[in-house]
C-alpha cells in the first residue's frame, strides 16, 4: 500500500537553501544532491511511512547531513514533509512537542 509524499512549501524552500548552499563548491552536484535526496524521501516514506523514530507526532529520516521532518495522515494515506535541516542544528526543540 504506498502513501502519496507532498513537500510542504517550506521544505521546497529549504531544498532550493540546499542548492545555493551546495552550489558555492560545485553547482552540478547541487542538483544531483536533491534529486537523489527527494528520490530517497518519497521512494522510503511511500512504502514505509512509519520507518522514521517518532518525535511528538511527527517523525523524521535521515539523508547524508540532512533531517528530513514529516507527519503521516494515516487515514488519507499521506506523507507531509515539513521541513529539511542541517542534522548539527538544534532542530529537535522545534519539534518536540506536539503542534
Amino acid at each position: 500500500m504506498s502513501f502519496l509524499v507532498l513537500f510542504s512549501r517550506e521544505s521546497e524552500q529549504d531544498l532550493a537553501n540546499i542548492v545555493d548552499y551546495i552550489a558555492r563548491d560545485n553547482p552540478h552536484r547541487a542538483h544531483t544532491f536533491v534529486d537523489e535526496l527527494r528520490a530517497h524521501v518519497e521512494e522510503k516514506l511511500s512504502t514505509y511511512p512509519a520507518s522514521g523514530p517518532p518525535i511528538g507526532i511527527r517523525r523524521y529520516v535521515v539523508f547524508g547531513n540532512y533531517i528530513i521532518v514529516y507527519r503521516v495522515e494515516e487515514s488519507e494515506k499521506i506523507v507531509h514533509v515539513q521541513v529539511i535541516v542541517e542534522g548539527h542544528r538544534n532542530w529537535r526543540r522545534a519539534f518536540e512537542n506536539p503542534a
